[in-house]
C-alpha cells in the first residue's frame, strides 16, 4: 500500500481554505476515493494546505489524475479560482508503506504529527531496516500507532513517520512522554549518523 500526497501553500484566509474544500469534494465525487484535505498546523509555512489518499500504486494514481483531467468542472474550479489563491505548488509525493497500517480514514478535526528525513549517502538500505525500530519503540512510550513509509516518487533516501492524534492534547501528552524517555532518547543518538542534517517534525490537521 502507498500514500498519495499533493501539497500547496495559499493565500487569500479563510477564502482559500473554503476553495480548497470545493476541490476537496470535486475530486471525491469523481474519483469516488478517500482524499482527505489538510492544513499545515506547527512546523509547516503559513498556508500550507495538502491532499491525501491511500493508493495501491502508481496506476492507481494515475488513473485518478486521468479522471481529474477530464473533470471540467474542477478544471474550472482551479483555473478560474485557483489562481487567486495558489502562491506555491510542491512536488507531488508517492510513498509506499513499509510498516504498520492505515487504519481508516481519519476523522475532520484529527491530527497527524510526521517526522521526515533524508537517509545519508549508503545508508539507505540500514535506514530503512532502522526506520520500524524507532516506530515500535515510539509506539511503546505513547501507546500510538506510527505508519513508517519510504518515499518512491519524490526524494529520493526520505523516509516519514505518522502518528494520528485525536486532538492537540494527545500531541501534548505523546511528546512529554517521548521527550521524557532516556531509553528513547538514546536510540535517536544512536542512530544520527543515519540522516542527513534538516529533518522536519510537523503537524497537520484534517478540514475536510
Amino acid at each position: 500500500m502507498y500514500i498519495f500526497q499533493r501539497q500547496m501553500r495559499v493565500i487569500g484566509g479563510a477564502d482559500a481554505v473554503g476553495w480548497a474544500m470545493e476541490v476537496t469534494a470535486r475530486v471525491q465525487e469523481v474519483t469516488q476515493m478517500p482524499v482527505s484535505l489538510w492544513m499545515g498546523q506547527a512546523g509547516f509555512p503559513n498556508g500550507s494546505l495538502g491532499w491525501s489518499m491511500p493508493a495501491e500504486g502508481m496506476a492507481q494514481v494515475t488513473e485518478m489524475n486521468d479522471k481529474l483531467q477530464a473533470d471540467d468542472t474542477l478544471t474550472k474550479l482551479i483555473t478560474d479560482h485557483g489562481r487567486n489563491y495558489v502562491v506555491e505548488v510542491s512536488a507531488d509525493r508517492l510513498a509506499m508503506i513499509i510498516h504498520g497500517e492505515i487504519s481508516g480514514q481519519a476523522p475532520v478535526g484529527s491530527f497527524i504529527g510526521a517526522v521526515v528525513a533524508n537517509a545519508a549517502p549508503g545508508k539507505w538500505g540500514e535506514t530503512g531496516a532502522w526506520a520500524p525500530t524507532i516506530a515500535d519503540m515510539y509506539s511503546e512510550i505513547t501507546g500510538l500507532p506510527v505508519l513508517v513509509a519510504a518515499t518512491t516518487a519524490g526524494l529520493m533516501g526520505e523516509y516519514a513517520w505518522y502518528v494520528r492524534h485525536d486532538d492537540g492534547a494527545s500531541i501534548d501528552a505523546a511528546t512529554a512522554a517521548a521527550m521524557s524517555s532516556e531509553k528513547y532518547s538514546a536510540e535517536l543518538d544512536r542512530a544520527g549518523h543515519l540522516f542527513e542534517p534538516g529533518g522536519t517534525w510537523g503537524y497537520v490537521r484534517r478540514i475536510a
